[in-house]
Formats: C-alpha cells, sequence, structure tokens
C-alpha cells in the first residue's frame, strides 16, 4: 500500500489568471474612456435637443424630427 503518487506523474500546477501588461492595461483604459466620451456627448446631446422639443412645445409650436 503506498499512499504517495507516484514520481512518474508531475503534480497539477494551479491555472493562473491570463496576466496583462501595464501598457496592455493602460491602452484599453484609453479604448474604453474614448467610447464611453463619445457615448456621453451623444446622450447629452440628445436630452438637450428634448429640453428644446419641450421648451418649443410649451410655447405653442411645433416640431418634426429629421432622422
Amino acid at each position: 500500500m503506498e499512499d504517495e503518487p507516484s514520481s512518474s506523474t508531475p503534480p497539477k500546477r494551479k491555472r493562473r489568471w491570463y496576466q496583462f501588461s501595464l501598457r496592455t492595461l493602460l491602452i484599453e483604459i484609453v479604448v474604453l474612456a474614448v467610447g464611453f466620451g463619445w457615448l456621453g456627448r451623444n446622450v447629452e446631446r440628445k436630452r438637450q435637443q428634448r429640453d428644446a422639443v419641450a421648451a418649443i412645445v410649451k410655447m405653442g409650436g411645433t416640431t418634426d424630427y429629421y432622422y
């Protein structure tokens, strides 16, 4: 009776997480920041458009959207 594993099979290693370099991390952060900045600008533009339409309608005017 042998309790120890045979020496012919190496012990299993723990799987490591994928490691990023600092350069890769900074590039990904810049790409995400540009994307979120673009998205935020579009959302703000639509919010201003909605407020302008509400003000025009409140004064009795009409508006049409050009898609």
